[in-house]
């Protein structure tokens, strides 16, 4: 039966995690035969204040060990770690005085560091094979470049008029939301979806679409919903013309909740599904007129109940073959301008990420595992 190999702490602020990390590092370089174990450890934190304390707190830790002057029997840590290691005083007195001298006189080798200092050191050592220059520039401020992307993009307006159509559709589109009108402003928000880590993969597969694709996509998505629209409407219209030929009068159905469903398609067609109780009367599941109103509406309403229903079902079944790309391609349609901009305030943001040889911070982790995922075998 395997054990796991990985230990986690749960622990509020203030709870001792920092105590537990050192305690931690320290029996895996006290039991280890060499005094050099701790050149095979690799501890990192968040911040450079936690890495700078964390690598204080075992060198102290270890000089407090090995000075002979130290009484330890009261020494938690000393304690704990002579009972798991079976060491006496003197031998763990020893041990920790050649561990703390082995760090002294290599100190590089002793690695306590943020994630992101790992995470460069670790993309500078495999640059070739990540396919980044191994002498890049960390660029820390993500709004800085994102800010020369977006400049360089407006000073192209002139020579891309689809672009330019796109930025405008979008503007309008923010306009009509009732959000800023500063342009330079809102391209700058929507462009920080760039560094979401959630919709990189997502914004990967936009890359390879230029501005005109994205009119074209649009206008293709447009044309053919309008037509599913168009087709639906014309059906209620035929339901509507069966009831009004026959002088049906609409308050004799229940509620009149069908004719008011139909005219509500023709004034703004949309391929959405009535309430339950309209979808039951369309399909002969429910009775179309009240029993109050049964002997009126019988005398108009049956001779032609077989012709009605036949027409909404056709109807029902038109909007449940197209709904979902339906509903898809309007999803699609509303926020097609924002994807557009996106797509291509990135293609700046890698011209300028090339151009200047500079590398974010935050693609330090996307880099790694991107590559990660191609390889048959994690080298790195």
């Amino acid at each position: 039966m395997s054990t796991s190999e990985f230990t986690i702490y749960t622990a509020s602020a203030g709870a001792g995690k920092t105590y537990n990390l050192v305690y931690r590092v320290l029996r895996l370089c006290l039991a280890a035969p060499g005094n050099s174990a701790f050149r095979s450890i690799l501890a990192i934190t968040f911040t450079n204040k936690a890495a700078a304390e964390m690598k204080d707190r075992i060198v102290k830790t270890l000089q407090t060990f090995s000075d002979p002057g130290n009484e330890l029997e009261g020494h938690s840590m000393f304690l704990q770690l002579r009972q798991e290691l079976g060491a006496t005083e003197e031998e763990l007195r020893h041990k920790s005085e050649e561990v703390l001298r082995a760090i002294l006189h290599q100190y590089s080798g002793f690695s306590v560091s943020t994630i992101d200092k790992f995470t460069n050191r670790l993309i500078r050592t495999f640059a070739q094979d990540l396919k980044v220059s191994g002498n890049y520039e960390v660029e820390l401020d993500a709004e800085l470049i994102l800010s020369e992307a977006v400049d360089t993009m407006l000073s192209d307006l002139q020579e891309d008029s689809a672009l330019s159509e796109v930025l405008i559709q979008f503007l309008n589109t923010q306009l009509d939301e009732g959000k800023s009108p500063r342009a330079e402003y809102r391209l700058l928000e929507v462009g920080y979806t760039l560094f979401e880590e959630r919709a990189i993969a997502p914004l990967s597969s936009l890359k390879k679409l230029s501005s005109r694709d994205f009119l074209e996509i649009r206008q293709k998505l447009y044309t053919r919903n309008a037509g599913w629209e168009q087709n639906l409407k014309k059906i209620a219209q035929s339901i509507l013309q069966i009831i009004d030929d026959n002088y049906i009068d609409h308050s004799l159905f229940s509620r009149g909740s069908l004719p008011r469903y139909l005219s509500g398609i023709c004034d703004n067609p949309s391929l959405e599904l009535p309430s339950p109780t309209v979808q039951k009367q369309m399909v002969g599941e429910a009775d179309l007129y009240p029993k109050s109103k049964a002997r009126e509406a019988a005398a108009l309403i049956d001779p032609v109940a077989g012709k009605l229903l036949e027409r909404c079902q056709s109807l029902l079944h038109f909007i449940i073959d197209h709904a979902a790309v339906y509903e898809l391609s309007r999803l699609i349609l509303r926020n097609i301008f924002s994807l557009a901009v996106v797509a291509q305030i990135e293609k700046y943001l890698e011209q300028i990420k090339d151009e200047s040889n500079r590398l974010p911070i935050g693609e330090f982790n996307q880099l790694i595992s991107r590559h990660l995922n191609e390889q048959p075998a994690a080298f790195l």
